[in-house]
């Protein structure tokens, strides 16, 4: 507003003093940041231009800084079947544990030394939607084992990615290969069943007025009666007794076992062994190792006959726990999983890696049975514990003397 325009209006309205008090103020306000700007327009122009131009540019830098932290590149991720085995002997079992050496401790730092994964997800392997087929305990071995997991693209270059892996991992974990699969893969899901072996001696089931160990041969009606028992397992039951820490009421006791008999038998050092298999749909912890233990305890003459039908009931049965040497998951199965996406994605077949696996079998994994119990005489020191503690206890649940906990 002008001076003059100013004085005229208060010429006016001299007459309404209070009426106009308010706007006579506003006005005297204007009037004075008006001139300020007047006055000050040669010199202050120039300064104000200055600031204005230093503010954008500080405020094109703080939005710079402010993006820069927020800015990530999405790596579109793709669900991977992977195909490997291990020796158990050196973990505290498969899954991660911390402050213990696990096979999936050493498979999260290879994969991110590879940038596969983050470092956040070393620690987390469920934000890229790692799982295992089977959990194996401490001392457990694999020799085929399926894991799922979400990597970036490697199509194309498998086989390089699993040669790096592997030049990153200790010699007794092995990746065999890596195959694309559906977007819902999940390794323990879609898991149907799983196959178990149990190697141990012979002579374990012989009796105590028997032929020395080293003596000791099974012979073919030995064999029947072990299957006859092993054969009482297969079918649904309620495994209440093989496994610790439940109810018998407990549902989740009821495990549909497929397959159980004896396979082949072998001489090592001149001590025969024999191996065990065992398909079912899924396991309670200690289960095939009590299974075992039940097994020898009947043949040796520990146990009465009578039990074997009692065992399923609801009363708790003392059951001897086998160690955890020479069980081996042999290989988790998908076939429902083959059948329902064969027209669009590769199956889940070990086919191509057979040789590989049979050799890693043989050179990590059975040879540390059979080397482990010679040195360390495992199962000699379990049947003298079954004899001279074991059933000399009041308590139900055992504790092994070679206790190595696992899953089943």
């Amino acid at each position: 507003m002008h001076f003059f325009e100013y004085m005229r209006l208060k010429y006016c309205y001299s007459f309404t003093p209070r009426l106009c008090e308010k706007y006579f103020c506003q006005m005297s306000s204007e009037l004075k940041f008006s001139c300020n700007d007047a006055i000050n327009s040669g010199t202050d122009f120039e300064l104000n231009n200055q600031k204005r131009q230093k503010l954008e540019n500080d405020e094109e830098t703080r939005k710079i800084i402010k993006a820069e932290p927020t800015e990530t590149v999405r790596i579109k991720r793709y669900k991977y079947a992977m195909f490997l085995a291990y020796r158990g002997k050196n973990y505290h079992g498969m899954q991660v544990n911390p402050n213990v050496p696990t096979v999936e401790k050493y498979i999260m730092e290879a994969l991110q030394k590879l940038n596969l994964i983050t470092v956040d997800q070393m620690v987390q392997p469920s934000s890229f939607k790692f799982q295992r087929a089977a959990r194996t305990d401490k001392g457990v071995s694999a020799t085929k084992q399926i894991c799922s997991l979400l990597l970036p693209t490697i199509e194309g270059k498998e086989n390089d990615t699993v040669n790096l892996l592997n030049g990153l991992l200790p010699d007794d974990i092995r990746i065999f290969g890596l195959q694309r699969a559906t977007k819902s893969f999940d390794s323990k899901k879609w898991c149907d069943s799983r196959s178990y072996s149990y190697t141990l001696p012979s002579y374990c089931f012989r009796h105590q007025s028997d032929l020395e160990r080293d003596k000791f041969r099974l012979d073919n009606k030995d064999i029947e009666e072990i299957n006859r028992i092993l054969m009482q397992y297969v079918g649904t039951h309620n495994f209440y007794n093989f496994t610790s820490g439940k109810l018998h009421k407990d549902e989740s006791c009821k495990r549909f076992i497929i397959r159980c008999e004896c396979g082949k038998r072998f001489l090592y050092n001149n001590i025969e062994y024999l191996t065990v298999d065992i398909k079912g749909q899924s396991f309670l912890i200690h289960q095939i190792r009590k299974m075992i233990g039940f097994c020898v305890s009947l043949i040796r003459g520990d146990l009465d006959p009578c039990l074997q039908q009692k065992v399923w009931q609801n009363e708790r049965i003392k059951v001897p726990k086998a160690p955890s040497l020479g069980l081996v998951l042999e290989e988790p199965h998908y076939e429902h999983y083959n059948k329902r996406f064969q027209a669009t994605h590769q199956r889940l077949c070990w086919d191509i890696y057979q040789e590989k696996c049979d050799e890693f079998k043989q050179a990590y994994i059975i040879k540390d049975i059979l080397e482990t119990d010679e040195s360390e005489k495992i199962f000699e020191e379990w049947l003298t514990y079954l004899t001279e503690k074991f059933w000399n206890e009041n308590d139900v649940d055992d504790v092994s003397i070679v206790g190595h906990s696992d899953n089943v």
